[in-house]
């Protein structure tokens, strides 16, 4: 990307050329799963060592190899920790009580800084680690938590034996032609990615021998499927399974629920990441970063701020929501995800948790021993650069791993949760009295009564709500006089058709007498001043509406105790 205008390359002059640098999409070769046709989606490891989707192409087999191209994953400038940051992590590290099964031998031989390196290790020493291969299964997991007294979705279907498909399935159908009609996600329990992830509704009586039969067929052909073979080993050996769990409907209209990603280094959370994908076609410019900010630098405390990071440009009233929603429960999210870190001795754990649904509440939906995402954050430098912090993760792990003196065996965590069995195969969970159990992390709220009048939960849900017409980022385009401007159609809305057209005029009329006003008020300011010799790009630059975003581009950062800027729309 070429530098920015307050930050001019080094030995450059204006009218001069410099060098920038243009990502490339670079080929891949791609192997099709078996009994794969043209449309489906195959899975593989990109050159960076994360995994990408590919579709297959027309003419192409399962088992033939085709090539993909890879979008480059933008590349974040490197900034290890300064002495004063890295302490207080490496006094956590000589605090904690790690678990056997998490110590990676192979990490030796990397670089401190080596992020990605690191993951790669973990996952080729993880198989064989009971603790590992319980988190990964997620209906062992959900046992875990519930002696955790941790708040999740409800298991409304758990299945791990082959044999019991149809049994269960016809048990869960007729719950559902019983209960309310509510959407339900089903999910393998050993696999990952959203790999057979469906979405449920039981709609008539008539139509439940038609159920019965399609999720029967689901649930056979993916139980015979394993994870991908560049998951981690202890992925790779889970039993198969499926889970059903009431659909989680976040009040702000996104396609998915909001998920936040809490990222724990030795029982400490750093930091939460909303992840939208790496590179195009996915939204990555909507990833965003709520960042630990130490109350006293050198020092972690339980009452830290949290601040909020982005590179997103342009107004997008869901988006901000969203990242109002994550900072209003960050605390509560990053002392569970500590509480679960520290409950099974894992130096590294990501815990993901579901947020803005008025029924459920913050709700935990996985864990994860690795990650695959960017991770980013203020530079220590100031100004608003964002850096990859990645670098420092590994530095932090690395470095703790020398500090952390207290290992013990895997059994004296998992006795604690419940867990028996000396393997995994052998392993069961049994429920703890309540009297053992911890306090309840979060306090959930409940379904509100129809027959009650306005109350503050519901005004604060009204308040929380954002409808999908409102989660889209208009591009408003600029365009020289007697050219009208454009806005880029939302991709869920259907082109053709008057209804189609109708509301897309309608929803553009506002916009367009913005433009038309803004533009009268520019042509009355100029008939005021005298003409002057300008450069082309400067006129260009003053002829424009300042909220047409003609501005230098810049990273976002929405701290916690001070208030957002506007955001302003991009060309």
């Amino acid at each position: 990307m070429p530098r920015r205008k307050d930050r001019p390359w080094p030995n450059s002059r204006q009218i001069e050329a410099f060098p920038v640098q243009v990502p490339v999409p670079q080929p891949c070769r791609v192997v099709a799963f078996d009994n794969a046709t043209p449309g489906d989606e195959a899975m593989f490891v990109a050159p960076d060592g994360r995994p990408r989707k590919a579709v297959v192409p027309e003419g192409v087999a399962g088992g033939q190899t085709f090539t993909a191209l890879v979008e480059p994953v933008p590349v974040a400038p490197v900034e290890p920790l300064a002495p004063v940051d890295l302490q207080p992590w490496l006094k956590a590290a000589r605090e904690f009580k790690m678990n056997s099964d998490f110590e990676v031998p192979g990490a030796d031989a990397l670089h401190k800084l080596d992020f990605g390196g690191l993951m790669t290790a973990m996952k080729k020493e993880s198989a064989g680690k009971m603790t590992i291969q319980a988190l990964s299964d997620k209906i062992v997991l959900s046992q875990m938590l519930d002696n955790l007294r941790m708040p999740q979705m409800p298991l409304l279907l758990a299945l791990q034996d082959p044999e019991q498909i149809s049994k269960e399935v016809e048990r869960f159908v007729d719950d559902c032609s019983q209960g309310n009609a509510e959407t339900c996600i089903i999910k393998p329990t050993h696999l990952s990615n959203a790999e057979g992830v469906m979405q449920f509704l039981y709609k008539a009586e008539e139509e439940k021998a038609k159920h019965v039969e399609f999720l029967e067929s689901h649930l056979g052909t993916f139980m015979n499927k394993k994870a991908q073979e560049f998951e981690s080993e202890a992925l790779q050996s889970l039993r198969p399974g499926f889970v059903a769990q009431p659909k989680y409907e976040s009040s702000v209209g996104f396609p998915t629920p909001l998920e936040l990603r809490i990222v724990t280094l030795w029982g400490k959370a750093r930091m939460g990441v909303w992840w939208w994908g790496c590179a195009p076609p996915t939204p990555y410019q909507r990833n965003a970063w709520i960042v630990r900010q130490p109350r006293v630098r050198g020092e972690l405390h339980d009452d830290d701020s949290w601040e909020v990071v982005h590179e997103h440009q342009g107004h997008n009233p869901g988006f901000e929501k969203a990242l109002e929603l994550f900072l209003r429960e960050m605390s509560q999210m990053a002392l569970a995800a500590e509480r679960v870190a520290t409950a099974v001795g894992a130096p590294f754990l990501r815990v993901d948790f579901f947020v803005g649904d008025p029924k459920w509440g913050v709700r935990l939906n996985e864990v994860a021993y690795g990650s695959g995402t960017l991770h980013k954050r203020p530079s220590n430098n100031g100004g608003v650069l964002l850096v990859d912090d990645s670098h420092a993760m590994a530095q932090i792990l690395r470095e703790g791993m020398e500090e952390c003196n207290a290992k013990q065996p895997a059994e004296d965590f998992l006795s604690t949760l419940g867990v028996r069995g000396s393997t995994y195969a052998d392993l069961a969970v049994d429920r703890l009295p309540l009297d053992t159990l911890p306090p309840e992390t979060f306090t959930v709220s409940q379904n509100v009564p129809p027959s009650r009048c306005v109350t503050d939960d519901q005004q604060k849900h009204e308040e929380d709500t954002v409808p999908p017409e409102l989660c889209v980022t208009p591009r408003i385009h600029w365009a020289p006089h007697g050219f009208a401007p454009s806005v880029d159609a939302a991709t869920t809305e259907r082109a053709g058709g008057t209804g189609a057209t109708r509301q897309s005029s309608n929803r553009l009329a506002p916009l367009l007498k913005k433009v038309q006003h803004a533009r009268e008020n520019e042509a009355g300011r100029k008939a005021n001043c005298g003409a002057t010799w300008t450069s082309m790009l400067e006129r260009f630059a003053s002829s424009a509406p300042s909220w047409f975003g003609i501005q230098e581009s810049s990273h976002k950062r929405a701290s916690q105790d001070r208030p957002k800027r506007p955001q302003r729309c991009q060309a």
